[in-house]
């Protein structure tokens, strides 16, 4: 009897497939395992047209359970967004909703290569300060290593600085 198993990453999905006689204690594994489980797979890569996921699968040697899943998991691909929103790390698993982050990628890619191509600098202005610029209006304080920090509210200072530097 086979058994088989989709696995994901952020390169795309890929097909296990065990033979249950081959390793009686991997079936065990691979049967007591939820959707959405953190695992490790070792295998060998095969050729095999019939496969959907680029004409290959890995047949499993050894697998690894990182993290058994929740089952069911408290979100599917029909949950409301407010739903997904609050449980972002798995909603993001679904391809459609990490889709507006790759194109995010691929845009700000596009838009820091035309700069860099025209020689211009990009700053990156502090994000904590010791203490409060601004007006003092709707600051926010947090603990820095035992110490307060504030969010700066502005990189004009620092944008203007690295101006007057001659960048």
């Amino acid at each position: 009897m086979r058994q088989f198993l989709l696995v994901q990453d952020g390169s795309g999905v890929a097909q296990i497939f065990h033979e249950k006689n081959d390793s009686p204690a991997l079936a065990e594994q691979i049967s007591s395992l939820t959707i959405g489980s953190a695992v490790e797979v070792v295998g060998r890569v095969v050729s095999n047209p019939v496969v959907k996921l680029g004409g290959v699968e890995v047949v499993a040697g050894s697998l690894e359970v990182a993290s058994l899943a929740e089952h069911p998991l408290p979100i599917d691909r029909a949950s409301s967004l407010e739903m997904q929103l609050d449980w972002r790390h798995i909603s993001l698993r679904f391809p459609a909703n990490a889709l507006i982050i790759r194109v995010q990628t691929a845009l700000e890619y596009a838009m820091r290569r035309f700069w860099m191509d025209r020689r211009f600098v990009e700053i990156h202005s502090p994000k904590l300060m010791g203490t409060a610029s601004e007006s003092g209006a709707e600051l926010f304080k947090l603990e820095y290593f035992g110490k307060t920090a504030y969010l700066a509210q502005s990189p004009q200072f620092y944008k203007q600085m690295a101006m007057a530097a001659g960048l």
